[in-house]
């Protein structure tokens, strides 16, 4: 699947645990870095944006943050549906990202990511550091 994942590591997690204030601020932590990202994301996609990947751009979307089964804190950044024809937005994603046969891949995900990463993780940190002062 075509997706940006954030996490916040376990060692943070327990951190907060001992703060008590998991459950409050873990989801704030990944907003901050996913308010970072996304606009990049959309930016990097732009260039792209025709005909068949129209329908791409504009369902962009980024998940709740939520707990997994093994405790760690996680939220994406993800294509959903399809376009007119019924083609999947994130086959679309993915053959952009990775290529096909045909195509040369020119990724987005993988450089938006590493190109907000310093400003997500300040971001993050910024938000901790508020649940640590109270």
């Amino acid at each position: 699947m075509a997706e940006l994942s954030f996490s916040l590591p376990k060692e943070l997690t327990d951190k907060l645990q001992k703060i008590g204030n998991t459950s409050e601020y873990a989801p704030k932590m990944l907003q901050a870095e996913m308010d970072v990202t996304y606009p990049e994301v959309i930016r990097r996609l732009q260039p792209h944006r025709h005909s068949a990947t129209d329908s791409l751009v504009d369902n962009i979307i980024k998940t709740k943050p939520k707990m997994d089964k093994n405790g760690v804190w996680r939220a994406q950044i993800k294509p959903i549906g399809t376009d007119k024809k019924g083609v999947s937005n994130n086959q679309k994603l993915l053959s952009l990202e990775y290529g096909t046969s045909k195509q040369l891949a020119t990724p987005v995900l993988r450089p938006a990511k590493a190109a907000t990463e310093a400003q997500a993780k300040a971001n993050a940190q910024e938000v901790f550091n508020e649940a640590v002062s109270k």
